[in-house]
């Protein structure tokens, strides 16, 4: 009887212990799936990423050109009005009009 309840036992272990070992296999071979899912997301994730900060850097240089428009605009429109006598406002809102045209459509 003891016999019988021993070989019951060993058995259940055996086939738990399969069972365990076919579990851990399945398992590896979906983590190795999973990993390749994940680099794959990554990888188009990164991509998606360069593509958004190439646009973000050709917005800023177009930023940056206008910015060194108005500023040179503006020092001299300060120079113009700085002579004596100062120019008349017509040659001022001229220069201004020549140097930024977009403020002409807008004035």
């Amino acid at each position: 009887m003891d016999s019988t309840i021993i070989g019951i036992i060993v058995s259940a272990a055996v086939t738990i212990g399969g069972a365990w070992i076919g579990l851990k296999a399945t398992r590896s071979t979906n983590q190795g799936t999973d990993l390749a899912q994940a680099a794959s997301y990554w990888k188009s994730a990164v991509e998606r990423q360069d593509i958004k900060i190439a646009a973000m850097d050709e917005k800023i240089e177009v930023v940056t050109t206008e910015n060194r428009t108005y500023r040179r605009t503006l020092v001299g429109v300060i120079e113009r009005l700085q002579r004596v006598p100062p120019p008349a406002h017509t040659l001022v809102l001229e220069y201004i009009h020549d140097n930024v045209p977009s403020l002409k459509e807008k004035s």
